[in-house]
């Protein structure tokens, strides 16, 4: 499972999509900002934030496994893919076809993440 803890302004500020001068070269910010979702806390997991465009848009995942569907329906390389359902992709380009509603989330995990408890806020490691 692929995770990041954002625990520094460039890191946090990387994940919202916020270039950092002298913070990190442009591959590292787009991998950050295109490829973890906020999970909970300062904890963000692989996966990508799907939002509705016209027509088919492409879709590139970092690598292959299982990824799980959070919020609603695509279609993705033709396959209808629905909430909380979790398909076997391999890495590279993919096609994207969702067109309206809210952004969704495809989690790279085999199943949506539910916490049974909220992470407490504060500092995730002390004494470090």
């Amino acid at each position: 499972m692929g995770f990041v803890l954002a625990d520094s302004p460039p890191v946090i500020a990387a994940l919202a999509g916020e270039h950092m001068p002298e913070s990190f070269q442009p591959r590292d910010f787009a991998a950050l900002r295109d490829n973890f979702i906020h999970y909970q806390g300062d904890l963000w997991l692989a996966g990508k934030l799907l939002c509705p465009a016209p027509g088919e848009q492409p879709l590139t995942l970092f690598r292959a496994g299982l990824y799980s569907l959070e919020g609603g329906v695509v279609s993705i390389d033709g396959r209808r893919m629905a909430d909380g359902e979790t398909f076997d992709f391999a890495a590279g380009e993919h096609r994207l076809l969702y067109e309206n509603g809210a952004c969704l989330k495809l989690w790279a995990l085999p199943e949506v993440p539910r916490p049974k408890v909220p992470f407490d806020s504060g500092p995730v490691m002390t004494n470090f």
